[in-house]
């Protein structure tokens, strides 16, 4: 199952704990871009992971997609990431890089995994609506 692979070392206690649905949406491979899971990127996790540690550190927060565009099309290329809160009976929280002066309880949330793909998955329609529209406004021009 790739929920072992993905949260291996440091997370491998809490995989039993993820919610079912995550761990079975997972194995779907549905593309929710610009969202993007950590499959086969455990070194990017531990990154988001010790960030988000070092700012927030009484936080239980772990780290299940992120957003980085680099082209600045997405929140002018800074990360965002959707974290589990451990706390919170895994309420997905938001934490943009752009809005540093911000936390996990300051911006947007959601009261379960299912919530969030919800909405993520409107917001990716989205997004690769207009990617298609700019490739074929670059392409006409």
């Amino acid at each position: 199952m790739k929920i072992f692979d993905i949260y291996i070392q440091k997370f491998s206690e809490l995989v039993s704990l993820l919610p079912k649905s995550f761990v079975l949406w997972l194995d779907t491979n549905e593309s929710i871009e610009p969202w993007k899971t950590f499959e086969n990127d455990y070194k990017k996790l531990d990154n988001f992971f010790q960030i988000i540690q070092k700012k927030f550190p009484k936080s239980s927060l772990i780290p299940l997609a992120y957003i980085h565009d680099p082209s600045g099309f997405v929140n002018d290329s800074w990360p965002i990431v959707a974290l589990f809160d451990l706390k919170d009976n895994f309420k997905i929280r938001v934490y943009d890089f752009g809005s540093s002066k911000n936390s996990p309880w300051d911006n947007f949330s959601y009261d379960s995994f299912d919530l969030w793909l919800n909405v993520v998955r409107v917001e990716s329609n989205s997004y690769k609506e207009e990617m298609i529209q700019l490739e074929k406004f670059y392409k006409d021009t």
